[in-house]
């Protein structure tokens, strides 16, 4: 179950960042699985170098009825705050 959970995240994620904001829902089909991400709400942004947020998802396999999730997750950022 791990193996499967692992993947399932990294599908998630993957979509996540590749997404234009334009894009939202994003929508995956893979192997007649859908992976559909809604856009990722930022929880906190400490010192504009890290950044916690989360993203709800649903998953639905072939056949089967959607079931939904939400991701959390945590990343380092690099910015150019500039000077006024």
């Amino acid at each position: 179950m791990k193996k499967k959970s692992a993947v399932l995240f990294g599908l998630l994620l993957g979509s996540v960042i590749q997404a234009q904001p334009s894009q939202w829902p994003l929508r995956v089909t893979r192997n007649g699985s859908t992976i559909v991400t809604y856009q990722p709400q930022v929880e906190d942004w400490k010192n504009f170098a890290e950044m916690d947020w989360r993203s709800a998802f649903t998953v639905t396999p072939p056949g089967g009825k959607p079931a939904v999730g939400v991701m959390s997750a945590r990343g380092k950022t690099d910015t150019d705050p500039g000077k006024d």
